[in-house]
């Protein structure tokens, strides 16, 4: 039995001889407003934090103002570490010879992020840590090895760790018997580096914004621009935030889970039905780790593509 259409099927647009690429990822030019970002207790129990110690590390959840425009920046400011936040620094790793700003800064631990793809490779890189400078002033230095940029994901919840222990650390070994002028509770400095201070390290501390205030891509790349104008990300490490955000929502629920289940019985709740995930106009409720509505335009009775028709058909 002849099989019908297939002579005269034709396709509805052009094949492709590669696999289909990922849309590239806009990161947002500085931003020419000011905001403030504001500290997020939902992921403090993601990062094992307790929330005293969440408060401790961000002084009772003080905001942080992203400024408005890039005046004052010029390309030289690229060796130069930049503060990110009141106990976070960002920049190169040659300022680990400048003793006068580490001295100046107060910084307390230093995290070298460093590309170790041969770890029995001995390159300047790889061994970015201890000197004479930080020997001279007791800087503690906790690096971080990373084999291959697809590591990153599994890494970013020890990189957080070192961060958060580097401030507990020094906060509880010399506490404060007041609050200092500017409102911290603590004189903790953490400064993180790589080669250029503008990638793996800038990756990290992007990683570290989100997990710490709950931002969405858009918001920790537009702040992290407007305090180290040089750092740049590229897509793959855009789409592991990505993928870290969704890391850290998943935590979230399964906290939320393992704490609704000690409920008692009938204590309400019960499961949403398909019309109950969309809203009034038939639009699905339902949103995705960026705070973007998901599109479940893809689904089979809502699918507009056709990749052939029949061109008997269309010429009727």
């Amino acid at each position: 039995m002849e099989s019908r259409g297939i002579t005269s099927a034709t396709n509805t647009s052009p094949y492709v001889s590669t696999p289909p690429s990922e849309p590239t990822i806009i990161s947002p030019y500085r931003s020419e407003r000011e905001f403030a970002i504001l500290a997020s207790i939902e992921n403090a129990i993601a990062m094992d934090l307790t929330s005293d110690e969440y408060d401790l590390i961000t002084s009772n959840r003080k905001p942080h103002q992203a400024e408005a425009s890039e005046s004052g920046w010029d390309y030289s400011q690229r060796r130069r570490a930049h503060e990110i936040l009141d106990w976070l620094f960002l920049g190169p790793f040659t300022v680990l010879r400048d003793e006068n700003f580490l001295r100046e800064a107060g910084i307390t631990t230093i995290i070298p992020v460093r590309y170790v793809p041969d770890p029995s490779a001995r390159t300047v890189f790889n061994s970015i840590g201890s000197n004479a400078v930080t020997r001279k002033l007791g800087i503690t230095i906790d690096p971080i090895d990373i084999r291959s940029d697809l590591a990153f994901p599994g890494v970013f919840s020890v990189a957080v760790k070192k961060i958060n222990d580097g401030v507990l650390a020094h906060a509880r070994s010399h506490p404060l018997q007041q609050a200092l002028p500017n409102g911290l509770r603590h004189n903790a400095k953490v400064l993180v580096v790589c080669e250029t201070g503008n990638h793996r390290s800038a990756l990290v501390v992007a990683a570290y914004l989100t997990a710490m205030f709950n931002m969405s891509l858009h918001d920790t790349l537009s702040y992290l621009s407007s305090k180290r104008f040089s750092a740049d990300l590229e897509d793959l490490w855009k789409r592991h935030i990505m993928t870290w955000s969704e890391i850290l929502q998943a935590r979230r629920d399964v906290s939320s889970f393992s704490t609704s289940i000690a409920r008692p019985a009938g204590s309400g709740g019960h499961k949403r039905t398909l019309d109950e995930t969309f809203d009034d106009d038939g639009q699905s409720a339902a949103t995705g780790a960026q705070g973007m509505s998901v599109d479940y335009s893809d689904r089979p009775e809502d699918r507009r593509f056709v990749p052939f028709t029949d061109a008997d058909d269309m010429m009727m």
